[in-house]
């Protein structure tokens, strides 16, 4: 009876073992669906794979530009488009992406001479870079295996990974000017599937006209971009016009009477000032270090949100602008904690702005943002939404709704 009961629980377990097993293989094989590459091509690929979108790698891909997406207009790249894709994707405990399957594709110019696929060259996936450098595998690895296939060239590659047993697959197609970067889990795909995968998205991969006319805007992105700059420059000088500031100047803090700004010609870096409004300071306002004055505050912890919180209420990052008598001079410091820098010399802006004040018997206060200009690195949204938000601190200020009256 014993002995029927273990041969039963070993039957269950088998069973549950070929679903598992199935499952796996389900994903493997699931149905393809076609993605759009941005525009430029389109690839059929098993369910559940999303691009991600397109990194500007160059020729030395590194772990930093194979993860860093960016807008097709702003790629630089003009050897090749890059992009990112992944399936199945998921956080561990400790919210670190797993990356169990992560595809790159890569088309490379066709009006450049066609990749050599003897050439070994570096894995064009992020994940395959460990940050600990001695722990790489070379791309020239005698760890890795090869073979050919008419025309396309395969290299592959067992190792482990955070744990986890992993294929890294490359297959490149000289002729379509093509190569896709597998990096799986070996329980999502054995080295036929994965292939397989690979076979397929390559069959199926379809360029768009708008491919070679990437290619052409990538040979002159810097004047492009030099454009886009100028442009947005204008754009962020008409809101700071409409509330009052005079017209910028290079590299010299301009001031208005509620706003303030300085353009870092070199940096490309544009910092605005905006003042909210000022406290009175009494003989009973409590003093912390460096004579910072601890000002009550009336916030809730519900009223604002996308901020982040200072000890449970939410971060509106106002600067406060205060007078230290010992001293002799403005200091800055936040207005909801304490900061590090209430010691240190005022940033050039700040100073300008409080060059200007003469009350010493009150904290003024102000939020300053700084945003690059170029479109390669800026949110064109930022100012705009600074200085909404900081208008309605302004409002919410003056009704008490932030300092306790």
């Amino acid at each position: 009876m014993r002995y029927t009961a273990w041969l039963s629980l070993l039957a269950v377990l088998a069973v549950l073992g070929s679903f598992a097993l199935w499952g796996s293989r389900l994903a493997a094989g699931a149905k393809a669906a076609r993605i759009e590459l941005l525009g430029l091509a389109s690839v059929e690929l098993p369910g559940r794979f999303q691009l991600v979108g397109m990194v500007d790698a160059g020729e030395a891909p590194s772990d930093y530009t194979l993860k860093t997406t960016v807008a097709p207009a702003a790629a630089r790249d003009r050897s090749a488009a890059t992009f990112r894709l992944e399936q199945d994707q998921s956080h561990d405990w400790g919210g670190y992406l797993r990356d169990p399957v992560l595809l790159t594709i890569t088309l490379y110019n066709p009006a450049l001479p066609a990749p050599d696929a003897d050439t070994v060259r570096p894995v064009r996936v992020h994940r395959y870079y460990s940050p600990i450098k001695d722990q790489n595998i070379a791309a020239d690895s005698p760890r890795w295996r090869s073979e050919r296939e008419g025309s396309l060239r395969w290299r592959w590659l067992e190792m482990q990974d955070s744990g986890d047993a992993r294929w890294v697959v490359v297959l490149t197609d000289p002729a379509r000017h093509l190569r896709l970067d597998l990096f799986a889990w070996k329980k999502k795909y054995n080295l036929d599937e994965a292939r397989a995968l690979l076979r397929a998205a390559a069959a199926s991969l379809q360029p768009t006209a708008a491919l070679a006319q990437h290619f052409e805007q990538a040979a002159n992105v810097e004047q492009r971009v030099a454009a886009l700059t100028e442009q947005r420059l204008a754009e962020y000088e008409r809101l700071l016009v409409g509330l009052g500031l005079p017209r910028l100047r290079a590299d010299e803090p301009v001031l208005g009477d509620t706003v303030a700004a300085l353009l870092e010609r070199a940096s490309g870096t544009l910092t605005v000032a905006r003042l909210i409004g000022s406290v009175a300071l009494s003989a009973a306002t409590p003093r912390g270090l460096q004579r910072r004055p601890e000002i009550a505050l009336a916030l809730k912890p519900a009223q604002y949100v996308g901020s982040g919180t200072v000890n449970g209420l939410p971060n509106l990052k106002i600067v406060m602008l205060y007078w230290d008598d010992s001293a002799g001079r403005w200091r800055a410091s936040e207005l909801q904690a304490r900061t590090a820098r209430e010691d240190e010399a005022l940033p050039p802006l700040v100073q300008a702005v409080a060059t200007r004040l003469t009350d010493h018997a009150r904290a003024h206060l102000l939020r300053v943002t700084s945003v690059r200009l170029s479109p390669e690195w800026s949110d064109p949204a930022r100012l705009p939404k600074f200085l909404s938000d900081t208008q309605a601190y302004q409002t919410d200020l003056a009704a008490g709704r932030i300092v306790a009256r």
